[in-house]
């Protein structure tokens, strides 16, 4: 469990130790190109989890990546990918009709299997959001998506 700039001098090691057969795990902090540029073939095969991946086959990211770029004319990033989720969570609360604090509150309490961008979230009844990660592989010294 470290960052991608330990894993890229760490994943050579294990080639010139003759550690074979194993398939590297990593968090998000390892979708980094510079994990690729340095690390190279020794990475090939990684698996990688993100909260956001721009580069997703999903329409619905697909067209939020091309209104975030025509918008502010830069990449969307896992940060608002998550507010464009929260936003459209209580959006959806309001086209529910639900009017008050309580009842938006309830509503989101409620929410299971949302398809956001920054991917599928359900609500757990303490209020906190579990979503399912999305994960990349290292495939031909780039990141594919692999859901």
């Amino acid at each position: 469990p470290d960052g991608h700039d330990k894993i890229q001098l760490i994943a050579p090691q294990l080639a010139f130790h003759e550690v074979e057969g194993v398939q590297l795990l990593g968090s998000s902090d390892w979708n980094d190109p510079e994990l690729i540029e340095i690390g190279r073939d020794h990475v090939t095969g990684a698996l990688v989890s993100t909260p956001f991946y721009a580069g997703s086959d999903f329409e619905i990211v697909r067209n939020f990546v091309t209104s975030y770029r025509e918008s502010f004319g830069s990449e969307p990033d896992e940060f608002s990918a998550s507010a464009f989720d929260a936003l459209n969570i209580v959006l959806t609360q309001a086209a529910l009709k639900y009017d008050s604090r309580l009842a938006v509150r309830d509503g989101i309490l409620r929410i299971y299997g949302f398809p956001g961008v920054s991917g599928v979230t359900s609500i757990l009844p303490d209020g906190n959001a579990r979503k399912r990660p999305v994960l990349l592989k290292v495939m031909r010294r780039r990141f594919v998506g692999i859901d």
